[in-house]
């Protein structure tokens, strides 16, 4: 009897500690399964917004010029015409008969190479000069990285005040040096071009002289001194 009695006793002990399990069971798999959402709904929100702005702004304004190209504006219905081939036609026929087309088509194709061609090695050196800790380097660093975090608008309002005619530091810089000063940099035939290649080579260092001196800086120091050693 009393056996029988310790029996039912350890049964029901054992159905109570299965009946445990499984509850703390299931509430860690739905907790398991509620992190699992919420980390499903943090990615997405993260990526909603991007997407979004790629769309929009991007693929959408794309498209829309795209389709605007082969469209015709009337000033006086406010309508849209498809014109299809007609407005390339025009472009084209501009280029072969104005000399200023032609200049224009030739400032675009040199300014890619121009700038770019300039800008990376420069900003290899800047990284590089950044990396080693040369003296002066916080100078060097806020004269490059600055055009990058600064407003277009500012960085263009200063670029002008430094070449100014009356006012600026260039032609100041000139003057003390016998030099006579250049009245017009943005307005001459001669240098108006290079000043659109020295602004757009100034604002461009910066970015990637960050990204470089941030690879460099992830360098072993034993592929460093490998490199010194052999030269």
């Amino acid at each position: 009897m009393r056996k029988d009695l310790i029996r039912q006793k350890w049964n029901y002990l054992k159905l109570k500690l299965i009946d445990l399990f499984e509850k703390v069971f299931r509430l860690d798999r739905s907790y398991k399964a509620k992190r699992r959402r919420q980390k499903k709904f943090f990615i997405f929100m993260m990526l909603v917004l991007p997407i979004t702005h790629f769309l929009v702004f991007f693929v959408y304004v794309n498209i829309d010029t795209i389709l605007l190209s082969f469209q015709r504006f009337d000033y006086y219905t406010g309508d849209y015409k498809f014109v299809w081939l007609e407005n390339y036609q025009k472009v084209i026929r501009d280029i072969l008969e104005l000399p200023q087309m032609k200049q224009t088509i030739i400032n675009s194709f040199m300014f890619l190479p121009i700038t770019n061609f300039i800008t990376l090695p420069l900003s290899i050196i800047s990284a590089y000069f950044i990396f080693r800790k040369v003296p002066g380097r916080n100078a060097f660093r806020v004269l490059f990285f600055l055009p990058s975090i600064i407003s277009i608008v500012v960085l263009t309002m200063a670029f002008q005040f430094m070449f100014d005619p009356l006012f600026g530091p260039i032609n100041q810089v000139l003057a003390n040096m016998g030099i006579s000063p250049i009245g017009g940099w943005f307005g001459t035939k001669g240098t108006a071009m290079n000043m659109i290649y020295l602004y757009c080579i100034w604002a461009g260092i910066g970015f990637n002289m960050v990204l470089i001196n941030g690879a460099i800086s992830r360098l072993p120091s034993e592929v460093i001194e490998s490199g010194r050693l052999d030269g």
